[in-house]
C-alpha cells in the first residue's frame, strides 16, 4: 500500500491518495483543488477507483465534484455524512453523486 498526502483547498486540509501495487487508487477527503489532485493522479499513473468522504465539512469535500468529473470515481461516505453532501439547504457541497 502506498500513500501521498496533498494539502488542498483554502484551509489546506489533508487529502490522501492511497493506492495498491496495481496503481488502483482511492482519494480520501479531497477538500479542494480537484484539478491538482487529478494532475497528481495522472503524473503518478494512478487510476482513481473511489473517493472516500470521512465527514461533511466543506474543507474535506469541496473537491469531490471536480474529481468525479475528471475521473468518474465512485463516492463513498457513511450514512451520518450523507445528508451534507446530498445537498441539504445551506450547505456548500451538494454537487456530486453518491454511491
Amino acid at each position: 500500500m502506498n500513500m501521498l498526502c496533498l494539502p488542498v483547498g483554502p484551509l489546506q486540509a489533508n487529502c490522501y491518495l492511497v493506492w495498491d501495487n496495481e496503481r488502483r487508487a482511492c482519494a480520501v477527503d479531497p477538500g479542494g483543488e480537484p484539478h491538482r489532485v487529478a494532475a497528481t493522479l495522472a503524473r503518478d499513473n494512478l487510476a482513481l477507483q473511489a473517493i472516500l468522504v470521512t465527514h461533511g465539512h466543506f474543507d474535506h469535500l469541496e473537491g469531490v465534484a471536480g474529481l468525479v468529473a475528471a475521473t468518474h470515481a465512485r463516492v463513498y461516505c457513511s450514512p451520518a455524512v450523507l445528508p451534507r453532501p446530498a445537498g441539504r439547504p445551506g450547505l456548500l457541497s451538494h454537487r456530486f453523486p453518491l454511491t
